[in-house]
């Protein structure tokens, strides 16, 4: 049904295939003025003889002619219109079929038990199974959604996640996929996927505990390393530190109290029997020497470490 004719625009043989399309369908001027439009379009929208204000048309038909299409979010049914060029001055208009409606745990090719399921599972319709029509959920991924509805799989994971399982799947992984959820990117998830004929059912298990289970783990192995290192570095210390001191005694007797070379000597010792706590304390952290408590006398040790604090 052609409505309306803009001045200067041509002539309209694709108003009469408007009836012909199945989806809501219309032409529109560069004003967003409605010149035509099919039967399903009018059911839709009503008999408004311009497009919605609030679909930005001017980035739309912009990007339409740079591009030969653009997508803008319709106002109703959670709906998306697809605007292509059909002319120097008119752009085809159409309506996507609005998403199936997720349903909590008896959509088709879900059974009762799924409710009870400790891990989410999506139903997708449509040959991309990453980027198809949630068709039904269970609770547990409804939970892993937050507030906001799940009419496709990238409402529950994080967009940049989600393209990389695609990537994977496309490359041929079998999986899981790693990613992350939309609604909070703290907690790491693993997708399976099972697909055929045209749907495709995806199971989302939360991981984020058994990650960080394992980096604990992971940390504690490595502490143990640095234990295992630690002793095996004491131990060798140790062995020139005794050699030190052995050749220091003897030292010590050669040159007697008053030598000039005696505080030297003296102090040399003091430093190894310092240098020998530290390796104490290695054995102690590398669980290799028994930890003992005992009194400190704060002054004493303030004493022993005086001619290092002048320094």
């Amino acid at each position: 049904m052609i409505l309306r004719k803009p001045a200067g625009a041509p002539a309209l043989p694709a108003a009469a295939l408007l009836e012909a399309l199945d989806e809501p369908a219309c032409l529109a001027g560069l004003d967003g003025a409605i010149v035509a439009a099919n039967a399903p379009w009018r059911e839709a929208l009503g008999p408004a003889r311009r497009l919605p204000a609030e679909w930005n048309l001017y980035l739309a038909f912009n990007r339409a002619r740079d591009e030969g299409r653009a997508e803008v979010a319709a106002p109703m049914d959670e709906r998306r219109a697809t605007i292509a060029t059909a002319g120097e001055r008119l752009f085809l208009v159409r309506l996507q079929a609005p998403p199936p409606a997720p349903v909590a745990i008896d959509g088709p090719g879900l059974d009762p038990l799924s409710g009870a399921s400790p891990f989410g599972i999506a139903l997708i319709v449509g040959e991309d199974p990453f980027g198809g029509a949630v068709a039904a959920v269970n609770p547990a991924l409804k939970a892993m959604a937050g507030e906001g509805p799940c009419p496709r799989l990238e409402d529950v994971i994080d967009a940049r996640s989600l393209e990389e399982a695609r990537a994977q799947h496309a490359a041929g992984k079998a999986g899981p996929y790693e990613a992350t959820l939309a609604a909070a990117p703290e907690r790491a998830v693993h997708l399976h996927l099972a697909a055929a004929g045209g749907r495709a059912l995806v199971y989302v298990q939360d991981v984020t505990e058994q990650k960080q289970m394992a980096s604990r783990l992971a940390q504690r192995n490595r502490m143990e390393s640095v234990g295992q290192l630690a002793g095996g570095v004491a131990h060798d210390f140790n062995n020139l530190l005794s050699a030190i001191r052995l050749r220091t005694d003897e030292l010590l007797l050669r040159h007697a109290l008053g030598d000039p070379s005696y505080d030297s000597l003296a102090e040399i010792r003091e430093t190894v029997g310092r240098a020998a706590d530290v390796v104490r304390q290695l054995l102690t952290f590398s669980r290799k020497a028994t930890l003992q408590r005992e009194v400190l006398d704060l002054g004493a040790a303030l004493t022993d470490t005086a001619v290092l604090l002048r320094r």
